[in-house]
């Protein structure tokens, strides 16, 4: 090589020419160098981060988890009938008692029930015998009224009628007697009536016949009444036998309908069993008996409609009766035997309906008549008054006026007092009445309050309350110085011997994945070491039964009514050859996958791509998923990232 110092002009400039051209390149091959690096490490950047997990063989157990409070089956509540104040407590939650143990003391004193019991009564009697010792009422009055000597309604009512008529007939009276004086006192007198006194008289024997005749009447009705009194219980037991024989017929024609209509085991010729399993081979079974009695059959509806009345449910034709029952083996003694009893019943009862009848009608005919009666006496009563007056006129004619008004203001005076006597007598019937039902009121209300009094001492209890059963006590409700209240609990009792149980509520997704053979976990048992817990039931959940169902634990073990337990339900762990986070999961449209990273190698640095995986869900549990794969793969699995990745995306893993 030449020495750079000999070189020409010529060469020298072809020489720098080189030299700066070489320089020229190195500088941009730099600038490129550092554009790529920035530019990719910018690309980097934007591009998706995603964590991974290496997709391997792992367990998963389908458990479904759930917490419950643990609760008392069957808790016995102790409840105290009365309010006694508790004088101190004996037993707290937790502890265990045996039967008869004492539980709580109470105070030594009457129930505030049984207290105002007996000052109700007091009052009442009180009331009683103020109104029984008031004066007011008659001595026959009061005696019936203590006694409890109550007469119906019915009688009341005629009594106050007969009293109005007594005082209507004695004012009538009066008047009469009043207006004869009055005429008198006018100068004149009656003439000719003695036509008009016989014809009034007429009119009264026709009318106290009459009056006599509807008392017989009315007297005849009464014994009726009284006669038919007797048969009423009679007829209320014909009623009774009737509906009980008229059951026992039906149900026992109901049997024989159900044979008909059900299938019929019989045999051929040959004495080779035969299932006649439809209505045409039974009716030839039947025509073969008599083709001519059953030829117009064609349903089983037909046949049993000739047979039987369904109106009053009688039979119809006996004799096809026995046809079936030859065929079918049945014995018709019971069915012939009850109708006859049901048929003997109703004619009973159709005997003595007429003795029912009977007694409703003569009621019904008293009360008219008793009416009758009473409107004929006034009759009387008011003729007898006119033939006083024609009298009182004639005498006109034989004595004086003076006489004769003194006779009248004699009669005047006599009838003044009949009418004041009537009136007594109905004013005292209507108190006597009012005072009675009141009284018999009272009595009655007496006698109920009396009977709580028992009832309540009946049920009074000692001065302490004791554990009608033996176990464990859940809750002591009352301290000392409360009261009770009746039918309240004061203690709630874990009975001995009964278990106890937890429940909580699933999806109906999750309960696809147990059955009741599943295998139970407590998984908080290291605080109770002895605990157990067993499926007894899977319901639809009350609250949501569409869309949960709920799951009912039998629970035993040292554990307390209220406590918390967290359970596991399912099968055991199980091995699979791929097993990834539930968050490497993903479904759309086209079914469940997984993205997986491509990793390629470039001058610039690795490049990792995602591709979708498609799998089948095999299993799944809170935090893992099993999945089948088409083929095989070991490598990565995306599980999130910060952005929506798809499959062909670019994308980066995240530095940890």
């Amino acid at each position: 090589m030449s020495n750079k110092n000999n070189l020409t002009g010529e060469e020298k400039t072809i020489r720098i020419r080189k030299d700066l051209i070489k320089n020229v390149a190195i500088v941009f091959l730099s600038i490129m160098l550092l554009l790529t690096f920035f530019s990719n490490s910018i690309m980097n950047k934007s591009l998706p981060e995603v964590a991974t997990e290496y997709l391997s063989s792992g367990s998963v157990a389908e458990a479904v988890r759930g917490q419950g409070i643990v609760t008392a089956e069957d808790p016995y509540s102790v409840v105290l009938s009365e309010s006694r104040t508790v004088k101190s407590v004996a037993v707290s939650p937790g502890d265990i008692v045996e039967k008869d143990q004492v539980i709580m003391y109470l105070e030594d004193k009457d129930s505030a029930e049984l207290e105002e019991a007996k000052k109700a009564l007091d009052e009442l009697v009180y009331n009683y015998t103020v109104g029984a010792l008031s004066g007011d009422m008659s001595d026959a009055a009061y005696k019936n009224a203590t006694n409890g000597n109550i007469k119906s309604m019915d009688t009341y009512e005629a009594e106050i009628e007969d009293a109005r008529c007594k005082v209507k007939a004695a004012q009538d009276n009066v008047d009469s007697i009043a207006r004869q004086m009055a005429y008198l006192d006018e100068g004149t007198a009656p003439s000719n009536k003695q036509a008009e006194l016989d014809k009034v008289k007429d009119e009264l024997t026709q009318a106290e016949a009459k009056a006599t005749s509807l008392q017989s009447e009315v007297d005849s009705l009464k014994a009726v009444v009284e006669a038919g009194k007797s048969d009423q219980n009679a007829i209320e037991s014909v009623k009774l036998k009737l509906a009980n024989t008229k059951a026992a017929y039906n149900e026992e024609l109901q049997k024989v309908k159900g044979c008909i209509e059900g299938d019929w085991n019989v045999t051929d010729g040959d004495g080779n069993p035969y299932v006649a399993d439809d209505w045409n081979k039974k009716l030839e079974l039947l025509k073969a008996r008599n083709a001519d009695k059953y030829s117009s059959l064609d349903t089983i509806d037909k046949f049993l409609a000739m047979i039987i009345d369904i109106s009053d449910n009688s039979i119809k034709d006996a004799d096809a009766l026995n046809d079936v029952a030859a065929i079918l083996s049945i014995d018709l003694k019971d069915l012939t035997e009850k109708y006859n009893a049901y048929n003997d019943a109703k004619s009973e009862y159709e005997s003595l309906k007429g003795k029912d009848d009977q007694y409703a009608k003569a009621q019904k005919d008293l009360k008219s008549k008793e009416g009758e009666l009473n409107r004929a006496k006034n009759t009387v009563s008011e003729l007898q008054t006119k033939v006083n007056n024609l009298s009182y006129e004639m005498t006109n004619d034989t004595v004086s006026q003076n006489n004769l008004l003194k006779d009248l203001s004699k009669s005047k005076a006599d009838a003044d007092l009949a009418l004041q006597k009537a009136k007594d007598y109905q004013t005292q019937l209507l108190l006597d009445i009012s005072k009675t039902l009141d009284l018999a009121n009272q009595n009655s209300i007496i006698r109920d309050q009396q009977k709580k009094i028992e009832e309540l001492q009946g049920k009074a209890i000692g001065a302490t309350v004791v554990a009608p059963v033996a176990g464990t006590i859940i809750s002591v409700n009352k301290t000392a110085g409360e009261t009770t209240t009746p039918e309240e609990a004061v203690a709630t009792i874990q009975v001995e011997g009964k278990g106890m149980t937890l429940s909580f509520s699933i999806s109906n997704e999750q309960a696809k994945k147990i059955s009741m053979n599943s295998e139970v976990t407590i998984q908080n048992n290291w605080y109770y070491e002895d605990a157990k817990a067993v499926l007894s039931k899977i319901i639809p959940d009350p609250e949501n039964p569409g869309k949960q169902k709920k799951l009912i634990f039998n629970i035993t073990g040292s554990l307390s009514n209220g406590e918390s337990l967290s359970l596991s339900v399912g099968e055991r762990s199980r091995d699979y050859d791929y097993v990834v986070p539930n968050s490497a999961v993903r479904e759309d449209k086209n079914g469940k996958f997984i993205l997986i990273i491509e990793e390629k190698a470039t001058p610039f640095g690795n490049r990792y791509k995602a591709r979708r995986l498609d799998v089948e869900v095999l299993a799944k549990d809170d935090n893992k998923t099993a999945v089948g794969i088409d083929g095989s793969y070991w490598g990565y699995v995306i599980t999130t990232s910060n952005k929506p990745v798809e499959s062909g995306m670019q994308v980066r893993l995240a530095e940890n």
